[in-house]
């Protein structure tokens, strides 16, 4: 639409003041579509009135055009690039962790790809204990930013389910939890020590075999931050090969438990 004078149109009433101040005699706003898919508004302002005839409003359009078709390359060419670098964490991760020795050192491999391809600052993993009936904190842990040592400490100290929470959420549902914010959270037993450590947003995915949840992985940032499906579902895909990863670690630790029993025995 077209404003040829900001002092008498009457749609610009709630920013008249505001553009008057800014100098704004007259404006046109078009809009940035693809489609039925709305981009935005490219809105052009000038110092004089009546200052846009019907061929510059024409060539505004054309160009408001051109900057929808752009915006949409850039975001076609950013999700192709998002798709190949979450291909590329799938495979190098499985790679990885299909050529190390134990589990935590699996489970390490995965905590840290995750953080580092995704921004996030800190990766646990747990486990349920051998009577299966809590779970516990791993040995295997990743950081990307410093000063998260007392969070960690806090984490030890309740290495148990409690009765609310994001952890034992995903543990017995087996479905995937998200906290915006921990730190305002009351199910979220940690929220002291996450404060402290400068922790924010978390998420927790647990790692299925069937109808059974072998482990749960936590994250955590430092800032907010909304559920985003994409990432969950991401992460979700990477548990699947984790748990076949730790079963195999889990029948190899029984097969040498065995041996070692049969060694000594004869």
């Amino acid at each position: 639409s077209v404003a040829q004078d900001t002092l008498t149109d009457p749609r610009l009433e709630p920013w008249r003041a505001e553009a008057i101040q800014r100098g704004y005699a007259s404006s046109v706003a078009l809009p940035l579509v693809i489609g039925e898919d709305s981009l935005g508004a490219m809105n052009v302002y000038a110092t004089t009135p009546n200052a846009f005839d019907p061929e510059e409003v024409k060539l505004l359009a054309e160009l408001a055009n051109d900057l929808s078709y752009g915006i949409t390359a850039l975001r076609t060419r950013a999700e192709h690039q998002r798709a190949e670098a979450e291909s590329r964490l799938l495979q190098t991760t499985l790679v990885a962790v299909s050529e190390v020795e134990d589990l935590d050192s699996a489970l390490t491999i995965v905590l840290r790809k995750v953080c580092d391809a995704t921004e996030w600052a800190l990766g646990q993993a747990w486990m349920p204990r051998e009577d299966g009936a809590a779970l516990e904190l791993r040995p295997a842990w990743y950081s990307r930013v410093p000063g998260v040592e007392s969070f960690r400490t806090a984490t030890v100290e309740v290495s148990f389910v409690p009765a609310c929470g994001p952890l034992r959420h995903a543990w017995l549902s087996k479905e995937p939890a998200w906290y915006p914010d921990v730190t305002r959270d009351p199910d979220f037993l940690r929220a002291a020590s996450a404060r402290e450590a400068g922790l924010k947003a978390g998420f927790w995915i647990p790692v299925l075999a069937g109808p059974r949840a072998l482990a749960v992985i936590e994250f955590f940032a430092v800032e907010a931050r909304e559920e985003d499906q994409r990432l969950v579902s991401l992460v979700s895909t990477l548990s699947t090969q984790l748990a076949s990863v730790i079963q195999r670690k889990q029948a190899e630790e029984a097969l040498r438990q065995s041996r070692e029993m049969l060694r000594r025995l004869f």
